[in-house]
């Protein structure tokens, strides 16, 4: 469960890092 929604935010995070110019949000 948590991990399913930990890894939508993190892929939500990083589609946002890249669009605001490759931010590292890892």
């Amino acid at each position: 469960r948590w991990a399913k929604t930990l890894d939508g935010i993190n892929g939500h995070q990083v589609a946002a890092g890249k669009r605001l110019g490759g931010l590292d949000v890892q």
